[in-house]
């Protein structure tokens, strides 16, 4: 179900340092690293008006077209590609109709109303399941009162998976774990998406029996999830959740040289050889 004009008004700008990385670990037993240059996001849209506990959710949550509004093209017009942070060149046959699916993957959820207690959510596809660990992100905010989040326009997120991901996760992946993530932050009527690409980070794609990384860092959304005061002044809202997308990404195959290349090359050593035997 799309939203009318009254979803789609932008409020203010995000930008791609609101969220950032500031430590990286890889869950083989090595120390973690602290970055002296902390990761921005990849990208990031937003902020919009709207409502995103209301959007379109996902049934299968396999990464099908038009499962969960990250997978349905130019949502409410938020973005125009066929998934959010989704190009055409990079869609998937994920359930064998073609090339037409985005491929992202709904993690779960944290509330203020729960502490910001995360909840997994559960991907199925009739034969295997798989939910994710309700450890799998913390929302901290050290510098409230007590560190509780209510209300808070900034604080800390740490990304912790498992070392290796489970037989049943990577069954319904096809081999190879996310490649990228997608974090929502709402505050009242608002909400903000920023993308962290794997690639784009420089770390090494994650395969099965490969280990996981874990993610330290901050976020800092009083100048993009505002609101405009009584007296005229734009002022910041407290987080209300945060939500985590996933995408499965395409399998790497290893393509063979095509047969008329081989040719040439085989052709070419042929005349190298006769020309050192002469």
């Amino acid at each position: 179900m799309l939203f009318g004009a009254a979803w789609t008004s932008q409020a203010a700008m995000c930008g791609v340092s609101d969220v950032q990385i500031t430590e990286i670990k890889v869950l083989d037993g090595s120390p973690a690293t602290q970055l002296d240059t902390s990761l921005n996001a990849t990208d990031c849209i937003g902020a919009f008006e709207g409502n995103n506990s209301a959007f379109t959710q996902p049934d299968y949550n396999l990464g099908y077209k038009d499962d969960g509004w990250f997978n349905v093209d130019s949502y409410n017009g938020w973005w125009d590609t066929p998934g959010v942070f989704v190009e055409d060149d990079a869609l998937q046959n994920l359930q064998g109709k073609g090339e037409i699916d985005p491929g992202w993957i709904y993690v779960g959820k944290a509330e203020a109303d729960s502490g910001f207690s995360f909840n997994g959510a559960t991907m199925d596809n009739g034969e295997t399941s798989y939910t994710f660990l309700d450890s799998l992100l913390t929302i901290s905010c050290p510098d409230q009162e007590g560190g509780i989040c209510d209300d808070a326009s900034s604080g800390t997120f740490q990304w912790t998976p498992p070392a290796t991901n489970p037989d049943a996760l990577m069954e319904l992946l096809g081999g190879e774990f996310f490649d990228k993530v997608g974090i929502v932050f709402k505050a009242a009527k608002q909400f903000v998406i920023y993308e962290f690409d794997l690639k784009d980070l420089g770390l090494d794609p994650v395969y099965e029996g490969d280990p996981n990384y874990a993610f330290k860092g901050t976020w800092d959304l009083s100048d993009t999830l505002v609101k405009e005061s009584g007296n005229g002044k734009i002022v910041s809202q407290g987080l209300s959740n945060v939500s985590v997308w996933a995408r499965d990404p395409a399998a790497i195959v290893d393509v063979p040289a095509p047969t008329t290349l081989v040719l040439v090359l085989f052709g070419l050593a042929l005349v190298i050889r006769r020309q050192f035997m002469q």
